[in-house]
């Protein structure tokens, strides 16, 4: 059951905090999003190597806004939602990702 947040502050909390519960479950071969787990620290270094050459900073950020483009149309119902979406979801996806990222790190803590 999906229980909405009434303030955007509660909402990243939340999302932060299913980062590590998400890769607690699904980082495990032959789970449906093992594969997305395991690119996702791939795709933190890309963007991080392409910080040091602006041709690439520049073709990831366009790249990255067409993508939030298309997702923003497809997911909102009207002209409103599409607003709000491409507003907050690089802002969401980002804090999921840096939750995953704190997963896959105390993964790896357990292991050592």
């Amino acid at each position: 059951t999906y229980h909405a947040r009434e303030k955007i502050k509660d909402h990243l909390v939340h999302t932060f905090n299913r980062g590590p519960k998400f890769v607690d479950y699904y980082l495990k071969p032959g789970k449906k999003y093992f594969i997305h787990i395991t690119i996702i620290p791939l795709l933190f270094l890309f963007f991080i190597l392409s910080l040091f050459n602006i041709y690439l900073l520049i073709l990831t950020i366009f790249i990255g806004l067409i993508i939030l483009f298309i997702i923003s149309f497809l997911l909102s119902e009207n002209i409103k939602d599409f607003f709000i979406l491409f507003y907050f979801l690089p802002l969401t996806i980002t804090i999921f990702f840096v939750g995953i990222l704190k997963g896959i790190g105390l993964k790896l803590l357990k292991k050592l």
